[in-house]
């Protein structure tokens, strides 16, 4: 499974596996040029569409994309209506969609993912998009025989990765020159507050005045959350979500920040996502989560429960918020099955020509072969020898996960080092550990690299992944700006365990 979530600034990619006993694997994550505001173009420009296709076909290059399910994420201030109704029936939500946006329902794509019930009130939450948007990712997915499974909105994806369905969530984001407070609560499901003075540029353009102006979108935002449910916390912590620090810093969004540091559910493993950069990748996520709820073909349940929903309340439903056509779903399935069959179908025939040839060179050498004597008499020797034969081979193979392979090690880390970057400290080993310890293994290499342009870091550690060999899990842990005006960066390397 592979997400996309198409933030204006960058494109956020994540693959993900989930394996046998339920548990979930994030293998890669990589950030890639922006290509939101080509998608929003691509209606009235073709140039934009090429660009857009060209963009997936050099994706298929660098990425498992071709093979995988796909799963993109839309921010939520692309949606023209994000509101929790009473809802009655479809021509009623039509009326009222509408009458808030002044644009016809038959051109949005509607889903409505949250249904509360008593003793909550009975509403449902209505997230609805221009189905421009979403017949171009489609286009050109199918175009580029991509099978593009799902389209979700941001919040939707975060509140699932979150996991909290029995409080209150407010998302706050924020980018450079857009804005949106999202809102969840148990009470009622959810809607948005439209902040575009929460941006990055209106903010900073505020300066000092800035605070009080969140203070009072905050307040508005209580307020509005309030009239819309009837029980509800007015001291419920925001979430922000941004990577610019003086934002998070500001006295005004620090006190209502939640408690403790947001990461991803206990259930999800991950490799080369720093503990304290999860927060930037819950939105990219969430919406693999949605593949524990898939039906098999005889309409069973693929997993048995979705634990990503472990702690919603039961008065509370929680579906997918999937906004392709039923067409599309459809198209997308095919695309995956039939390239799934084929491969399937390659191996096996490979498989089944090289079994067949085996068995004619068996047949053929055994039918002029026979076994002398003495031969035989080795053949029960080596028998009886053979458990002091596999002690030597266990001491051997011990030995070998013995030796931490020190000299390689510094030597492969030099050489995988680019152009501009130094070294201010690094060790290799930990006297303090056992070799086979888990914090050991996982800070086997720990260092300092320092560099002008902190782009080198993530060159560094790219290079490291290429020595799978000898090395796992290459991190880069933080990045800071030191007196003399460079960069300087922590990294810890795990170190490979011979079997």
């Amino acid at each position: 499974m592979i997400s996309m979530y198409l933030r204006p600034d960058k494109t956020q990619i994540l693959q993900a596996n989930i394996e046998k006993n339920g548990k979930f694997t994030v293998v890669d994550a990589l950030e890639t040029d922006a290509i939101l505001d080509t998608l929003l173009t691509a209606n009235k420009d073709e140039k934009a569409l090429e660009q857009l296709s060209n963009y997936f076909e050099s994706l298929k290059k660098d990425s498992d994309i071709a093979n995988e399910d796909v799963f993109i994420v839309l921010p939520d201030y692309l949606f023209l209506y994000i509101e929790s109704i009473e809802y009655t029936n479809d021509s009623n939500l039509h009326s009222l969609i509408n009458e808030k946006t002044g644009t016809n329902p038959d051109s949005l794509y509607i889903t409505m993912p949250v249904e509360t019930s008593s003793p909550a009130p009975e509403r449902k939450s209505v997230y609805a998009i221009r189905r421009v948007l979403i017949d171009i990712l489609t286009s050109v997915c199918t175009r580029e025989r991509i099978a593009l499974t799902s389209v979700e909105p941001a919040s939707l994806s975060f509140f699932r990765a979150y996991g909290k369905f029995d409080e209150e969530m407010p998302v706050v984001e924020v980018f450079d020159n857009n804005a949106s407070i999202v809102t969840y609560s148990p009470a009622g499901g959810i809607f948005i507050t439209d902040v575009p003075s929460f941006s990055i540029k209106e903010i900073m353009k505020n300066g000092p005045t800035a605070d009080q102006m969140i203070q009072g979108m905050y307040a508005s935002n209580d307020f509005a959350a309030g009239e819309t449910f009837k029980n509800v916390n007015t001291d419920m912590p925001y979430i922000v979500l941004t990577e610019n620090k003086k934002i998070l810093e500001m006295p005004s969004i620090r006190f209502r920040l939640p408690e403790t540091a947001i990461t991803f559910p206990d259930f999800v493993q991950t490799y080369g996502i720093a503990k304290d950069q999860e927060v930037d990748w819950m939105i990219a996520l969430g919406t693999l989560f949605q593949e524990y709820d898939e039906m098999k073909g005889d309409n069973e349940q693929k997993y048995s429960e979705n634990p990503a929903l472990a702690n919603k309340p039961s008065f509370i439903r929680i579906s997918s918020g999937n906004l392709l056509p039923p067409e599309a779903k459809q198209a997308a399935r095919a695309r995956q099955w039939k390239q799934v069959i084929l491969h399937t179908c390659k191996l096996l025939s490979i498989g089944f020509g090289l079994c067949i040839l085996g068995e004619i060179s068996l047949a053929g050498y055994f039918s002029t072969y026979h076994v002398n004597q003495s031969l035989q008499n080795d053949y029960k020797q080596a028998k009886t020898d053979l458990k002091d034969i596999q002690d030597e081979i266990n001491i051997i193979k011990e030995a070998k996960k013995a030796d931490l392979q020190i000299p390689r090690a510094f030597g492969t880390i030099a050489q995988a080092r680019p152009d501009g970057c130094g070294f201010e400290h690094l060790t290799i080993g930990n006297n303090n550990l056992g070799d086979d310890d888990t914090k050991a293994l996982n800070d086997f290499v720990q260092l300092s690299a320092i560099a002008a342009d902190e782009m080198v870091f993530q060159t560094f550690r790219s290079n490291l992944s290429v020595y799978d060999d000898l090395f796992t899990g290459p991190s880069l842990n933080s990045i800071q700006l030191d007196s003399s005006g460079y960069k300087k960066a922590a990294m810890t390397i795990g170190r490979k365990v011979s079997q």
